[in-house]
C-alpha cells in the first residue's frame, strides 16, 4: 500500500474476497490512511462483506474509509 500511496493520488483496497481481517491489519489501513493523509492522497476499502464490514463499522474505521474523496 505504501509504494501506490506514493504514486497517485488516489488508492482503493478492493475487500470483496477477503473474508477475515483481525487488529494487525485494522492497525495496517490506519496507519496507511495516515500516510496518505499527510500526503493529500484519497485512501478508500471498497466492497468490504460480512465479517470484514462488521469488524469495520464496529471499529469506527469503515465510516473514514469507506468512501473516496471524489465521491465514487
Amino acid at each position: 500500500m505504501a509504494a501506490a500511496i506514493a504514486r497517485t493520488p488516489r488508492v482503493q483496497v478492493d475487500l470483496a474476497r477477503v473474508s477475515f481481517i483481525d487488529s494487525t491489519v485494522l492497525s495496517t489501513f490506519v496507519n496507511a490512511h495516515s500516510r496518505a493523509a499527510d500526503r493529500g492522497v484519497s485512501l478508500a476499502l471498497v466492497n468490504p462483506t460480512g465479517h470484514v464490514r462488521r469488524v469495520l463499522s464496529m471499529t469506527g474505521i469503515l465510516p473514514t474509509l469507506s468512501t473516496p474523496d471524489s465521491g465514487d
